[in-house]
């Protein structure tokens, strides 16, 4: 096969943003150009400089209409822009290469190649090792575990009944709630603006806690909790996002008596109330455009309008239980108005008014959404995803996601929303295209079930817990490329096929960065800091060792003096950090 090289040297390229808006004028260079030598391109054509320059992503399109729909990935140009286009049938028909010399030495000359440009974190990671110190903490398993939304406190929750809060700059325990809750302590959920924690029980009461005159105690004195003699379980919490309400006053409380109730955290009065599911409710998030969506035990997702608590849809795809909802934006409604990429902003955040913060996070949750509907996917019992636009239709964008043998437990799309992560009882964590729901690969290693997933905020990496007690870190540097060529995309969409692991070398190729070991029994809780600084887990008991392999983040651009890196925390009391 002859390469382009040996017949075009040089090729018309046009780049264009992932909303499909030409960036700059038509213009040739290499064939040759690399990843790096593409990102210095387009930084000159936005004119950014030094600190402000950003790493990219790149993908080929021959399809102009595609673009202007939605980014979808596209053909991802991973080494060179020949080899990318040598590597797809597709591209190579369009562009003109072909396999005689004949029919090749006009290939492309006059023919303008379309590359998609998608901004990528300026965070990366590398492995190193080094020793860990240890702090007091719970007397029992701990449970669940939050970093806040501008990753300067950690929260965890116990089976001791306690709520402990974790000061992560001074590497010290801010303060243990003991005179809150009487039972197992479940739920955890950080208000957008940072200022609130709301924590809920076996009981079923809702405790909002708030820093006031520098210390951590109860927001309210009066708990949030229905008027029933009956203990009604909370099964998920959900702050009405930032970009919607600068107050971050209004809480959504999914409930084991088949409701959702939205309270008002300064009152501790429920404002409204949504009925409708026949059993109880196991899941809910609260949408970027004022959608609240929810799934039961009962099989059926809902979507709900917030303000007043009409059914707008009810979609029933699977065969059991909904155990986890995901939402694209999710991570954008996760931070606020907190920008990850600008250090100064953590000094800065906490002295902006509401209105500020509210625009902040909205400027935040556009960049996101990128003009597009909110992408959901959700994950059942019957070992199957389905993936859905649920603020325009009820009809799923592909067919069922199979592959998984056994129960899938947890499933979250990544910062960027190009990949969805699912964890199983059947031992495994599969990648999914975030675009399509087609299959990528299956990610092998843990020997038990896999209990919870977190992305880096990069969306480079992914760890993942299990009841084998080890968590492990993956990365996506050789998945990214087989996301779904943009050109395809509405012919996978428009046949509804089940979209299968199928049985190709590529399936089976292992991503495992690295084994993280520390705890000696099952891991319940886990999460990546929002900053990518920092990640937290919870175990059962057992304990956590001194030497471990952890996580140095380097920027791109600027030089930063992080200290900690990576946190353990376990049932015995014990919260471990690792220094640089």
């Amino acid at each position: 096969m002859e390469s382009i090289n040996d017949t075009v040297r040089h090729i018309k390229v046009q780049f264009v943003d992932s909303d499909g808006v030409n960036c700059g004028d038509v213009f040739r260079m290499p064939s040759s150009s690399n990843v790096k030598t593409l990102s210095n391109t387009i930084n000159k054509i936005l004119e950014k400089e030094g600190p402000e320059q950003s790493l990219y992503s790149f993908f080929i399109t021959n399809n102009v209409e595609d673009e202007k729909n939605e980014f979808s990935g596209g053909n991802a140009i991973v080494t060179t822009i020949e080899n990318s286009i040598m590597n797809c049938d597709k591209l190579k028909a369009f562009y003109g290469v072909n396999e005689t010399k004949e029919n090749s030495e006009n290939c492309g000359i006059e023919t303008v190649l379309r590359i998609v440009y998608h901004p990528q974190s300026v965070f990366r990671v590398r492995p190193i090792t080094r020793c860990t110190s240890s702090m007091p903490g719970h007397k029992k398993a701990v449970l669940v575990a939050q970093f806040s939304p501008d990753g300067r406190y950690l929260a965890t929750g116990s089976a001791d009944n306690t709520v402990r809060f974790w000061d992560l700059n001074t590497q010290t325990p801010e303060a243990c709630m003991e005179n809150g809750h009487k039972s197992n302590v479940l739920l955890l959920s950080w208000s957008p603006n940072g200022k609130v924690l709301a924590s809920s029980s076996v009981t079923g009461e809702i405790i909002p806690w708030s820093l006031i005159n520098g210390k951590w105690s109860q927001k309210t004195s009066a708990l949030i909790k229905k008027n029933s003699s009956a203990k009604k379980l909370v099964k998920s919490l959900a702050w009405k996002p930032l970009h919607l309400d600068g107050t971050c006053r209004l809480l959504a409380a999914a409930y084991d008596d088949k409701t959702i109730t939205i309270w008002d955290t300064i009152l501790c009065q429920p404002k409204i109330s949504l009925s409708g599911h026949i059993k109880s409710v196991r899941c809910m998030k609260w949408g970027g455009s004022n959608l609240i969506y929810s799934g039961g035990e009962d099989c059926e997702i809902r979507v709900w309008r917030a303000e007043d608590g009409v059914l707008c849809r009810s979609m029933k795809p699977h065969s059991h239980w909904i155990n986890s909802i995901s939402l694209n934006t999710d991570y954008a409604i996760r931070i606020g108005a907190f920008n990850p990429m600008y250090e100064s902003t953590k000094t800065n955040i906490n002295n902006l008014d509401a209105e500020e913060l509210q625009k902040r996070a909205l400027l935040i949750y556009n960049t996101a959404r990128r003009n597009g509907a909110e992408r959901m996917v959700v994950c059942s019992d019957d070992n199957t995803l389905s993936l859905w636009k649920p603020e325009e239709s009820n009809k799923a964008i592909c067919g069922r996601m199979t592959g998984h043998q056994n129960v899938v437990n947890d499933v979250k799309f990544s910062p960027d929303g190009l990949f969805i992560a699912s964890a199983s009882f059947d031992r495994s964590v599969k990648i999914w295209d975030g675009m399509t729901g087609k299959f990528l690969v299956s990610l092998q290693g843990h020997m038990q079930e896999v209990n919870l997933i977190s992305w880096s905020c990069d969306s480079r990496l992914l760890v993942s817990c299990s009841q084998d007690s080890s968590i492990k870190l993956w990365t996506m540097a050789q998945i990214r490329g087989l996301l779904v060529p943009i050109d395809q995309l509405k012919e996978d969409i428009s046949f509804k096929k089940k979209i299968t692991a199928p049985n190709c070398k590529r399936a089976r190729i292992s991503h495992l960065l690295e084994a993280l070991p520390g705890h000696a029994d099952s891991v319940f809780a886990l999460d990546w800091s929002p900053d990518g600084m920092v990640v937290a887990s919870g175990g059962k008991d057992g304990l956590v060792r001194l030497l471990v392999e952890i996580l140095v983040f380097e920027d791109f651009t600027v030089k930063y003096n992080y200290k900690i890196v990576l946190t353990f925390l376990t049932a015995d009391c014990r919260l471990f950090f690792i220094y640089l």
